[in-house]
């Protein structure tokens, strides 16, 4: 059998239909694997902002409650100090009283008993 040169030629030309149908189908597929990686790297983005606005919040309450404790922890020390003073100053001021009267009673007896005479 014989081939002709028109064989050739259309056989190249079926040749190179194939390959451009296969270029063609690799380069859909292609461009089908890229749309799924952008969409999975999308999802990938979706939830690590979530984990990190989750794991904020968790930080953020977690200062707060430090904060709070501190706060209590310090009104605590503050109420006992405000207490101590208190009481010192009840103590000096009974003394003061204390000591006023020792010198004003001598003094109001003394002259109830210049005036009883």
């Amino acid at each position: 059998m014989t081939t002709s040169p028109g064989d050739g030629a259309l056989g190249s030309v079926l040749g190179l239909e194939r390959a451009l149908e296969s270029e063609q189908a690799t380069a859909a597929h292609a461009e089908t694997r890229i749309e799924q990686a952008r969409q999975e790297a999308q999802a990938l983005l979706v939830a690590a902002r979530e984990r990190a606005a989750r794991r904020s919040e968790e930080r953020k309450s977690s200062v707060i409650a430090a904060a709070e404790a501190e706060a209590r922890a310090a009104r605590g020390e503050a109420d006992a100090a405000a207490a101590r003073l208190r009481a010192k100053a009840d103590a000096v001021e009974a003394a003061f009283v204390d000591a006023a009267l020792a010198l004003l009673l001598p003094a109001a007896k003394q002259e109830a008993t210049c005036s009883s005479r």
